[in-house]
């Protein structure tokens, strides 16, 4: 029993040791190797300046980012960007008014716009085509449709499809 309670103590001690070699080199190690910075070819000298300064396109600058500025800053080029906006109005799209809803005989189409609707096309529940009108006077004639619920749609693509009742 003392053996084995031997055994696992040692056991014990070995994980702690590894363990503490892991945590020793995450503390110390790590940002040594971690956190690097170098010079890839020349160093160039120049001079610190206050924030009001100019840039010439093409040119690099470094931005110092500790309090006596020599050790770290921020190193950029300077490039001009140009962007070019366009200005175009939000069109008014066109609103399709049709009454009265629901009918019995004639609605009555008429724009928010002076364009006209020319053609229309009324399509039942199932999506069959079950007229098809030409609209002189802003009229569309419904008496010769069974009464139900119906969709008119136009050529125009703006222009959205209006759901009608037909009345008996």
């Amino acid at each position: 029993m003392i053996f084995l309670i031997k055994i696992l103590y040692i056991f014990a001690i070995q994980k702690i040791i590894t363990m503490r070699k892991k945590i020793t080199f995450l503390l110390f190690g790590l940002p040594v190797f971690g956190f690097a910075q170098s010079v890839i070819g020349n160093i160039n000298s120049g001079a610190v300046s206050d924030t009001n300064f100019t840039h010439s396109v093409g040119e690099i600058y470094v931005i110092p980012t500790d309090p006596d500025q020599a050790n770290s800053g921020t190193m950029g080029m300077y490039y001009q960007s140009v962007l070019k906006v366009l200005g175009v109005k939000e069109l008014e799209k066109d609103h399709v008014k049709i009454y009265p809803n629901p009918t019995a005989d004639f609605v009555h189409i008429t724009l928010n716009s002076k364009s006209k609707i020319e053609d229309a096309e009324v399509y039942d529940t199932a999506g069959r085509l079950v007229l098809k009108a030409k609209l002189d006077s802003g009229k569309l004639d419904l008496r010769s449709l069974n009464s139900g619920v119906y969709m008119i749609t136009f050529k125009n693509p703006d222009l959205q499809p209006i759901k009608i009742i037909k009345k008996p």
